[in-house]
């Protein structure tokens, strides 16, 4: 998926580009389970969320890369920045 992304002046956040590990999220649902040390977020269902603060370099069109399982086949992650959605997988 590829989304296009304004630059912010002054934030706190991961760095983008760059790499967005799972297990540094800044806020997340009470039901998903994580294991810091693997990076792993789990037990993830339909209204769930993970919430991450990230800091733009400059306005373009970035890829992103998720690596993900499921035990069923038909889940789908939504991308949102400020709360409007920009992307599916």
């Amino acid at each position: 998926i590829t989304i296009q992304i304004e630059p912010v002046s002054a934030c706190i956040g991961q760095d983008i580009p760059g790499t967005i590990e799972a297990e540094s999220f800044v806020a997340k649902s009470s039901t998903i389970f994580t294991e810091v040390l693997s990076g792993v977020l789990g037990f993830i269902t339909t209204g769930t969320f993970a919430e991450y603060d990230l800091c733009v370099a400059e306005a373009c069109s970035y890829s992103v890369q998720v690596r993900a399982a499921a035990a069923l086949v038909g889940g789908i992650i939504d991308f949102e920045i400020d709360g409007n959605k920009v992307g599916s997988i």
